[in-house]
């Protein structure tokens, strides 16, 4: 049975949260990111950073545009800009290899609802073990995908480990957004 840690999140709330992912987190928070990105001749704030468009017929917004999120490939500027904006850090860990991050991409990630929402409450970070070798080299992922909510302060809020489907998801952002108990 795995062991799990108790932490204190927004309003006095109380998350169980598997004490690896919490330690991998605050690990890729604290340690020498900006060396490691640096080396990797990513020195701009907004380096990495892509749009990304619905592959499936996801439903438009009302005025008819499609909703688009940008997806930060770096950590580091990813976490710049929640800070600047004080909204939390939607990180998505998955691997190029993985049918259910795939289908996550395809189905959640893609639908309307979950775009408009990361673009106007988060920000949204990618990360993959092919590109991001240095950063994830610090976390210890044992499922694909992961999500992990952060606050810009850098506590991890929310968490959940394999496909979620866009129901699942919008539980994550409101439980994580508001600071209640997450799995």
């Amino acid at each position: 049975m795995e062991r799990v840690a108790i932490f204190q999140i927004h309003s006095a709330k109380w998350i169980s949260v598997s004490p690896v992912v919490v330690t991998a987190f605050l690990v890729c928070i604290f340690s020498c990111l900006f060396d490691a990105d640096i080396a990797q001749g990513e020195t701009s704030v907004f380096a990495g950073v892509h749009n990304v468009t619905s592959r499936a017929s996801a439903t438009n917004s009302p005025n008819g545009e499609t909703a688009k999120v940008s997806w930060f490939r770096d950590f580091r500027a990813g976490w710049r800009e929640s800070v600047r904006r004080n909204v939390p850090m939607v990180i998505y860990i998955s691997s190029d290899n993985c049918s259910y991050c795939e289908a996550m991409q395809r189905d959640t990630w893609c639908d309307s609802s979950i775009r408009q929402r990361l673009g106007r409450d988060f920000v949204a970070i990618h990360l993959t073990p092919e590109q991001n070798e240095a950063t994830l080299r610090r976390i210890k992922v044992d499922t694909y995908p992961t999500t992990l909510i952060g606050a810009p302060e850098g506590k991890v809020v929310g968490h959940r480990r394999g496909y979620q489907p866009v129901v699942a998801l919008h539980q994550l952002l409101s439980e994580s957004f508001r600071g209640g108990p997450t799995k």
